[in-house]
This record gives C-alpha cells, structure tokens and sequence, in this order.
C-alpha cells in the first residue's frame, strides 16, 4: 500500500465455504496473523485454502488471491 487503506483478509475452503475473516481499518503497512483457527476459534483442518486481501482506498478496490497449503 501507498496509503492508508481499509484492509480485510478472508480465508476460505477449496469448497468456497468462509473459515476466517479479519479486517484493519486506515491502515498503510503491517500484518495478519491467523493462527489457522476458524472464526468460532476452532483449529481447521489440513489442506489448501484460498485467501483474498482487499484493500480499499477512496472507493477503489485492490484485490489480491492466492492459495496456501496447511499442514498441521
């Protein structure tokens, strides 16, 4: 980011089913951390998830998706 931005990070299953989601509002560097945990606070599973960071920034959308394997 160049700016501050509104920042939300979503986790989800192969099967497009939400796990995780966290957002950080003004924010312009710095990081998530997700402790491979389920929003009710349940470890997840093994396997590939899908994750997309938007950040938005005066009404524009960026978008970044990407896949990460978990091996617990």
């Amino acid at each position: 980011l160049t700016r501050s931005a509104d920042v939300s990070l979503r986790i989800y299953t192969v099967a497009g089913d939400l796990v995780y989601s966290s957002e950080k509002n003004k924010v312009a560097e710095g990081n998530f951390v997700w402790k491979c945990k389920n929003n009710a606070g349940r470890k997840i599973a093994s396997g590939v998830y899908i994750y997309l960071v938007e950040a938005t920034l005066y009404d524009i959308k960026r978008y970044k998706k990407s896949a990460i394997a978990v091996v617990l």
